[in-house]
């Protein structure tokens, strides 16, 4: 019984099934850009070119034993053009009628302000006719509400289900990354991944979470950054002096597309190699593009694989000891 990734991109979720001990053959990904399909399969990774959204649920015959779901974000992000959330009422009206039976895409399509908003109804749509053992999705914090109406669905449905926000650096990664989440499952009983690191608090730095290990930071996962600072670019018009930096024994900001424009206090752009470890990938993971963008873009839109992993862990999925003693970096801070 295998996995569906709805969304799969370059592999986040299936090397998170790999650091858990896992075979990632077991994952079948769906990914409509040939590009990030090619990264998947130079990581060994399974890729079917296609639009899910095109694709016939109903014809899928064999069982499933999980659905993952990480949609496109750039409509919901605030690093988008920010359509994608105005379009929350009209989707959480959507998610009702697929729970009704009836399929509201085409309406909302016509109707939304950003094409890609619909696609955040896939995940639901093919949870509830395949109905598998468990169930992940992941997105930008903006779509929490839509997770949230979703859960109640799959409650409806005999699944245990949790949603809300993670923080990712309280699952391992070297990274401020907040993220909407959603778990379900028909077998074990669904509560948040319990945090095993503090919440990083941007405003006082030397706070700490009681009773967790302090966040990973970007010297701890880059230790050639060590004593150096990375500014930011992000949101700047270009001009990186009009924006924060972050120390070496801080978390690195959020990893967006743009990751390679922050600089280092030595002047040098993060590095792709770099960008990749901030993500939980591995410094040579076969990022592959046309042009340079496509692998910034792809490293950017990724789930982290150690935060995938955790939440892959509460649903009962593998061991989340392997896979915190495997992290790139987790050895050198241990």
């Amino acid at each position: 019984m295998g996995i569906h990734d709805l969304f799969a991109a370059g592999g986040g979720w299936d090397h998170a099934l790999q650091l858990l001990g896992l075979d990632p053959r077991f994952l079948l990904g769906f990914e409509w850009s040939p590009v990030a399909s090619t990264t998947a399969r130079l990581a060994g990774y399974a890729r079917f070119v296609a639009d899910v959204a095109k694709l016939d649920v109903e014809a899928v015959t064999e069982v499933v034993r999980g659905v993952i779901g990480s949609p496109p974000c750039q409509g919901f992000s605030l690093a988008g053009n920010g359509k994608g959330r105005r379009d929350l009422a009209l989707l959480i009206w959507a998610i009702r009628e697929i729970a009704a039976g009836r399929d509201p895409r085409e309406a909302v399509a016509q109707t939304t302000r950003d094409a890609r908003s619909v696609l955040v109804l896939e995940p639901l749509r093919w949870a509830l006719h395949l109905r598998p053992a468990w169930t992940a999705w992941e997105q930008v914090p903006a779509v929490l509400p839509l997770w949230e109406a979703a859960a109640a669905v799959l409650r409806e449905h005999g699944y245990s289900a949790w949603a809300g926000l993670l923080y990712s650096e309280q699952y391992d990664v070297p990274q401020a990354r907040p993220r909407a989440v959603l778990l379900a499952s028909r077998e074990v009983e669904v509560t948040r991944p319990e945090p095993v690191r503090s919440r990083y608090y941007a405003h006082d730095p030397s706070r700490l979470d009681e009773g967790l290990q302090p966040w990973l930071s970007i010297g701890d996962v880059l230790p050639h950054r060590v004593g150096q600072t990375m500014r930011s670019n992000y949101g700047t018009g270009g001009d990186p002096k009009a924006r924060g930096i972050r120390r070496w024994n801080q978390p690195a900001f959020t990893v967006t597309s743009k990751i390679t424009r922050n600089r280092w206090s030595d002047g040098t752009p993060v590095s792709v190699a770099e960008a990749s470890l901030l993500q939980t990938f591995s410094a040579n993971h076969p990022w592959y593009g046309v042009r340079a963008d496509h692998v910034t873009q792809q490293i950017g839109d990724a789930v982290p694989p150690l935060l995938a992993a955790h939440c892959l862990a509460a649903l009962g999925v593998g061991d989340l000891s392997r896979a915190r003693g495997t992290c790139a970096g987790l050895e050198r801070v241990a």
